[in-house]
Parts: C-alpha cells; sequence; structure tokens
C-alpha cells in the first residue's frame, strides 16, 4: 500500500490523477500505466527484506497490439512528456522515502494508510465485472481490508478474495 500510495503521491505531484487498481496496478482512467512487483523473504511471521519492483510507462507511445487496449502511458493520457527522467526518478523515490518515513515514525498509522489506500481505488463504489477463473460475475467493490483482501458485494453478500484468487476483468 505504501509503494502504490508513493506512486500516487508523485503522479499528483506532476498533475497527474491516477488510481489504483487492487493489489498492484497504477491506472489512468481505464489503462495501465505502472505495476508493482514485490518479493518478501520470511522469517516465521515476519517480513525480513522485501525487493519492490515499479515499471511505469512515462514517454512510451506504441504498445504491443495484444495489450494497446488496456496500457498506456503518462504520456498517452495526459500529453505531458517527462523531459528529465532522471529527476522524475528522484522525485518518485522521495515520495516513496517520505511515505515509509512517516510510516515507521507513526505519523502515517495503518488505519490512515488503509483509509488513503481505499480512497485511491479504482472503480471503488461501482459495480465492475470480475471471475474466479471458474466463473465471472458483477459485484460492487467496497474496500481493501486490513489483510490486503479485496472486499466486494455480490447479490448482498459481502465476499473477501486474496490476491489472485479474483481477478478484475477490464473490457
Amino acid at each position: 500500500m505504501l509503494i502504490s500510495l508513493g506512486i500516487i503521491d508523485w503522479l499528483e505531484s506532476i498533475q497527474v490523477k491516477a488510481t489504483i487498481k487492487w493489489p498492484n496496478d497504477i491506472l489512468i482512467g481505464n489503462k495501465k500505466i505502472a505495476g508493482i512487483l514485490i518479493e518478501n523473504k520470511s522469517a516465521g511471521q515476519n517480513i525480513k527484506q522485501s525487493v519492490i519492483g515499479i515499471g511505469i510507462n512515462v514517454n512510451q507511445k506504441q504498445f504491443f497490439e495484444d495489450i494497446v487496449n488496456t496500457a498506456s502511458s503518462i504520456l498517452n493520457e495526459t500529453g505531458k512528456y517527462i523531459h528529465d527522467l532522471p529527476e522524475a526518478c528522484l522525485n518518485l523515490l522521495t515520495h516513496l522515502h517520505r511515505r515509509f518515513q512517516d510510516h515507521k515514525s507513526k505519523k502515517l498509522t495503518d488505519s490512515i494508510l488503509l483509509k488513503e489506500y481505499n480512497d485511491n481505488l479504482f472503480r471503488k463504489s461501482i459495480i465492475s465485472s470480475y471471475s474466479t477463473g471458474k466463473r465471472s460475475f458483477e459485484a460492487y467493490l467496497l474496500r481493501v481490508d486490513k489483510t490486503g483482501e479485496l472486499v466486494l458485494l455480490e447479490n448482498n453478500t459481502e465476499k473477501k478474495y486474496y490476491f489472485k484468487e479474483v481477478v478484475f476483468n477490464l473490457q
């Protein structure tokens, strides 16, 4: 959640409005402009270390035909060309570092973090199409809970899904 919000902070600093598609994508409109991959190493119940990869489509103009309808870049979606990529990277890292420092110092509590994450969710409070591999269904996205599960309202029943248990169908 910290990484997603750090990216959102950076995008806002360059006047770009984006949302978080649970669990690890950043979208402008309906198109993915960034993805996050996190690999954790655990020692018992504790995370010992994490490797975090962030991919952001900044000035890319063309995409492969199989993803052209779902992927884009900051340039394509906003018309903003980022001239100084090293400066943009430094600015992004500054926003990420601020998020980590605020969380470490307890200035950013878990409950505030969760609220901010939920406030930036793509299609929150909107009925959307999902699939579990076995079936497709429509549900109302309520929130992501403190364990990271996606909470959907389907047929007036709240259901929780872990990462990879459900896929958001972008049409």
